[in-house]
């Protein structure tokens, strides 16, 4: 094989056994050392086969680059559709190209703003179901679901902080939309901003010790960052007249986002926070809730395509895209899963 020009050889089978299970295994050789990087073999169902690939994928992946692999991640979004003549939420996940969906909670009531805890054991949301916003918290594999939230106004934008022990949001139950933090165990709140304008869509930033938000103190809606520890908060985004959903890389140095140079078209944008350099990635007219991988290099995010509302992921140096498969309905609000294991 090295003579062939090849860097590494992949061998593998599968076998179907007695049982009706599938036997896997595989093993990956480095051609040009003559080096065996190892393999694995299991045991899995049918309907697990195709999670199976995407486990010896990531294996691959590691082994010939050093990074983690994230073809097993997942993207939870909102997928509005019709029945009978009446629209319907649903709150799904998918694979990454959109194969093997899974449906959390179909409601009546309005879905938005999914958010996975940092261990991808649980997903929070907001629902519409008791006739207006609140924020609930449910378990992937139990399905069992637990309310955040039952003030009165806005309860809004959650996102679990990375040690998975606290949740920002946005609320409105002093009267103004402000942003909050909510120990888990305890259920008790922290207000963190206090100013007449409207606060809302907080995201963690670098850990545990700042946060990024949007508000239109300034006038127009814009990004801020705020020091969690001195409550310092100053203004991130000063490029175009629109910039909001923050969505900060895993690594603490891009920041993706929606923006508006002026022309009411919303594209995708990404900062560079090391560079200080915004660039715009899309030439489209109403993209939104850009959601990063692991990986640091690939966005997701809700677009207008073919007619409808649909899911698209790019690099972000806007070199390669593709298009999540359209199904039911318009999909929106992607939220792209941490590591899984």
């Amino acid at each position: 094989w090295k003579e062939k020009g090849a860097d590494s050889l992949l061998t593998g089978s599968v076998r179907k056994l007695n049982n009706g299970r599938f036997d896997v295994r595989f093993r990956l050789w480095d051609a040009v050392r003559g080096q065996d990087l190892g393999g694995q073999s299991f045991s899995v169902s049918e309907i697990d086969l195709r999670l199976a690939a995407h486990r010896i994928s990531d294996y691959v992946y590691e082994k010939l680059t050093g990074e983690k692999g994230i073809f097993s991640t997942r993207i939870a979004y909102i997928n509005t559709y019709e029945r009978d003549g009446n629209k319907r939420y649903r709150l799904e996940l998918s694979d990454i190209d959109g194969a093997r969906r899974t449906r959390l909670l179909d409601s009546n009531e309005p879905l938005m703003s999914a958010t996975w805890a940092p261990d991808g054991s649980k997903v929070a949301y907001v629902s519409f179901e008791t006739g207006q916003s609140q924020i609930f918290m449910q378990n992937l594999m139990t399905r069992e679901r637990k309310q955040l939230t039952d003030f009165s106004g806005i309860n809004g934008s959650p996102s679990w902080s990375p040690d998975g022990k606290r949740m920002l949001m946005s609320l409105s139950r002093d009267g103004n939309a402000e942003i909050y933090v909510m120990d888990l165990e305890t259920s008790e709140l922290t207000r963190l901003t206090d100013t007449p304008a409207i606060d809302t869509e907080p995201r963690w930033l670098n850990g545990n010790e700042q946060l990024l938000f949007t508000s239109d103190r300034g006038g127009k809606p814009q990004l801020y960052r705020m020091n969690l520890a001195s409550r310092e908060t100053k203004r991130l985004t000063f490029e175009g007249r629109f910039n909001a959903k923050a969505a900060p890389s895993p690594n603490g140095r891009y920041v993706a986002m929606v923006h508006d140079s002026g022309d009411n078209r919303y594209r995708l944008a990404v900062r560079d926070l090391n560079l200080n350099t915004t660039d715009i990635l899309t030439e489209n007219g109403l993209d939104d809730s850009p959601s990063f991988a692991p990986d640091n290099r690939l966005v997701v995010y809700g677009t207008r395509q073919g007619g409808g509302y649909g899911l698209r992921i790019q690099t972000i140096d806007g070199k390669i895209q593709w298009r999540i498969p359209s199904q039911q309905g318009e999909i929106k609000s992607p939220a792209w899963s941490p590591l899984l294991r």
